[in-house]
């Protein structure tokens, strides 16, 4: 006699959003963030999140500054002392912290920065603890004013609430999105414009549910990455010193296609550099191009509109260097994006 019994099929769910089969040991490629998640049976987590990587991303980034210094080498033909620096766009302020991002306006996404479009998937939590609960039909939540155009794509909720709704609102209380809770995350996928205040407050949908909060004791505002915590929602009104069941949201940035730079923090260089080489990993198309502005005295005097791996004859030498990578889409909007930069830099013998 044949036994027959039924395999669980191993499937790999491809999607934005996550999937509402939860059956432990399924598998999620998210696409917004381009990670793998696994289902306990109850939600899913990123496969990778036990895992320190550190290292491997260190070495990864050492090797490329290594690359980039080797490709100046290659193109001088000056000779003479050479001074070498770089960075790799790892994050957004770089490996060795060089990107200046109070002045950088492009926007990084993984492992690089580009002249708009979608940023890298980002969490902005605001970090008050909760330390109460209660009951009841009404919903609570959060205000917050974005810092910059994003796309809302998860609000993740206390554990100790078991809210089962989640709302987006505009400034007027209007409703703009309901999205049920999958575990604690409800999945959104809805543009944010900039400068903009939203609520984000959660119910049981009609039902009595247990809400977590910390009543009393927060400052507002709450700076985070692309908004704001700015006031708690309580059943009526803005709370100045509460807030309710929201723990953080989940969004990517979102710009335009257009001209934008990124900026390098003042390096202190060698004085007498009398030329310069720029290299980076750089990607265009269509209309889209790089060049670069550099400046060795702090800024006082730019040499603009230079291309990577041509040598530079220095101008107004000094001690203080800025370079400004220009991500530019020229006539039809064009897209560019670079994961580095190098300058290599030369006494050029008589």
């Amino acid at each position: 006699m044949v036994e027959i019994s039924t395999i669980n099929p191993r499937v790999i769910f491809v999607s934005a959003t996550t999937p509402t089969d939860l059956t432990e040991g399924k598998l999620w490629y998210n696409t917004s963030d381009n990670s793998i998640y696994v289902s306990d049976g109850s939600t899913y987590s990123d496969i990778l999140g036990g895992l320190d990587l550190t290292n491997v991303y260190n070495s990864i980034a050492i090797n490329s500054l290594n690359i980039l210094q080797t490709q100046a080498e290659l193109t001088a033909t000056a000779t003479g002392n050479a001074y070498f620096f770089g960075d790799v766009y790892t994050d957004a302020t770089g490996y060795s912290n060089e990107v200046d991002t109070g002045n950088t306006t492009a926007l990084f996404s993984t492992n690089l920065y580009k002249n708009g479009g979608t940023g890298a998937s980002v969490e902005n939590a605001h970090g008050v603890v909760f330390d109460g609960t209660f009951s009841n039909v009404n919903d609570y939540g959060m205000k917050i004013l974005t810092n910059t155009a994003c796309n809302l794509t998860k609000v993740t909720k206390s554990a100790t609430s078991n809210a089962t709704t989640c709302y987006l609102r505009d400034s007027s209380f209007t409703l703009i999105d309901t999205q049920s809770f999958v575990g604690n995350d409800a999945t959104f996928n809805q543009s944010l414009n900039n400068a903009t205040q939203y609520y984000i407050t959660t119910d049981g949908n009609g039902g009595n549910v247990q809400h977590h909060n910390k009543a009393s004791g927060v400052t507002y505002p709450i700076a985070d990455n692309h908004i704001n915590w700015i006031a708690g929602w309580q059943d009526t009104a803005d709370s100045s010193i509460g807030a309710w069941d929201i723990t953080s949201i989940t969004t990517t940035a979102v710009l335009p296609i257009e001209n934008y730079i990124v900026q390098t923090n003042p390096i202190t260089i060698p004085a007498s550099k009398t030329t310069a080489i720029i290299v980076a990993d750089e990607t265009t198309a269509g209309t889209g191009t790089i060049t670069y502005d550099i400046s060795t005295d702090n800024g006082s005097n730019y040499q603009t509109a230079q291309t990577s791996d041509t040598e530079i004859t220095l101008t107004n030498v000094g001690t203080q260097l800025i370079l400004k990578q220009n991500l530019n889409a020229g006539a039809s909007s064009g897209t560019a994006s670079a994961t580095n930069f190098g300058v290599l830099l030369i006494w050029k013998n008589k």
